[in-house]
């Protein structure tokens, strides 16, 4: 009865939410009653009691507490993980965005974002949307996962939703729901939302704030120094790179690509999806490889063939990575 109640507490907070925005002479965008219902209709089934293979979480398990850094609450790190394992379908991979990440195009994806998004995912995209604390596993903190995931690995993830992985979410497919500009559309939108962008507030939530990510790193390095592990110049080499692969999925590349085109097999593209020759760039990585180390060694391919870094402080920046990663001080 409760969980009946909560549901039905969350549709109603939908429809007078939309209901107002109807209702304010000037307001941006008007949600059509088709919209409310088809959003009230998934939050309706994502907050159903849980299955013998779903348990119920609290909410200090759905999110890890912030810590007087400031750093922002996520998915646990190796949920996080584990949700970014499954190697991206051959129909989606090598897709790159057709849309820049223009006004009008964040404008029409924070639209989408508020309307089917944001009630889980949370208004800044920190995974933290008012049901969110019915999910197990909970939300994505799509806004921090934006940093590092490729155009192909989010329109997978949002049209054909969370089932089946080994995380095996919630996460409805929006599919039939959405076309292709509204999928490149609320993707542009959430990297903003990586980046530290205000976001359109509706459903409440943390926003995201890159510079207490930033303070984290820094600390991080600090103790991998202290402990002996890394030299200072290690940490110059690794911040230099870092900040490169940052800069890189905040303009919306897709990871794997060295021409900017996608999957020739893909929806709505077109082209090829080479290799790089040099040890990186392969977009699905090697075997066993996690989509996220898969996308980060293709990154670094990129910023090798650009020129940008040399191969031998690639395969230093990977060594780093490892020895970070293994020493349980990188998430």
């Amino acid at each position: 009865m409760k969980q009946r109640q909560k549901s039905w507490w969350l549709i109603g907070l939908v429809i007078f939410l939309f209901a107002c925005s109807a209702e304010q002479p000037g307001s941006e965008t008007v949600a059509s009653s088709n919209t409310v219902a088809e959003a009230a209709t998934i939050i309706d089934q994502i907050t159903q009691p849980a299955t013998d293979t779903m348990e119920p979480v609290t909410p200090t398990e759905a999110v890890v507490q912030p810590v007087s850094t400031g750093a922002q609450q996520t998915l646990p790190s190796e949920a996080m993980r584990t949700a970014h394992m499954s190697p991206i379908p051959d129909v989606y991979s090598g897709l790159v965005s057709p849309i820049s990440a223009e006004t009008e195009s964040l404008e029409r994806g924070a639209e989408v974002y508020t309307s089917f998004c944001a009630v889980c995912h949370g208004d800044g995209g920190m995974g933290d949307g008012p049901a969110s604390i019915t999910l197990n596993p909970p939300a994505a903190p799509v806004a921090q996962s934006s940093r590092m995931m490729s155009d192909a690995y989010f329109f997978w993830r949002i049209s054909e939703g969370g089932q089946g992985d080994p995380v095996s979410s919630a996460m409805p497919a929006w599919k039939a729901s959405l076309d292709e500009q509204q999928i490149w559309d609320v993707i542009n939108y959430m990297r903003s939302l990586g980046s530290g962008a205000e976001p359109r507030r509706v459903m409440g939530g943390m926003q995201f704030n890159p510079a207490a990510e930033q303070v984290k790193q820094e600390a991080m390095l600090t103790t991998a120094v202290e402990m002996k592990l890394i030299t200072p110049e290690d940490v110059a080499l690794f911040q230099k790179v870092h900040d490169l692969l940052d800069a890189q999925m905040g303009q919306g590349n897709g990871v794997g690509q060295t021409n900017g085109r996608g999957n020739p097999n893909a929806p709505g593209r077109n082209g090829t999806a080479p290799g790089g020759g040099n040890g990186f760039g392969r977009g699905q990585g090697g075997p066993g490889l996690g989509q996220m180390e898969a996308e980060r060694m293709a990154g670094i391919g990129r910023l090798v063939a650009d020129g940008l870094i040399t191969q031998e402080e690639a395969l230093a920046f990977e060594q780093l990575h490892t020895l970070l990663t293994q020493a349980g001080l990188l998430d």
